[in-house]
């Protein structure tokens, strides 16, 4: 599975934006930067119910999401 996204903040897109794809366990999955439109994309995701948290010096966000083995979603942070 795959999940695609984006990251706003106040002042609309936000850059360079350390986005983790974490397992119910917290075990770290995978890891992106958002770029300069402050979109990002993680790959080769396992099916099941993952945390996506995104953190930027002491600003953070997280959401949770439930993937299906080769689905393609989308998520708003």
């Amino acid at each position: 599975a795959s999940l695609r996204g984006s990251v706003r903040g106040s002042q609309g897109a936000t850059a360079g934006v350390g986005i983790s794809a974490l397992s119910e366990d917290g075990s770290v999955l995978a890891r992106a930067l958002s770029d300069e439109r402050g979109e990002f994309q993680l790959s080769d995701l396992p099916a099941g119910r993952l945390r996506i948290s995104a953190s930027a010096g002491s600003q953070r966000g997280s959401a949770t999401v439930e993937l299906r083995a080769g689905q393609q979603d989308q998520v708003g942070l």
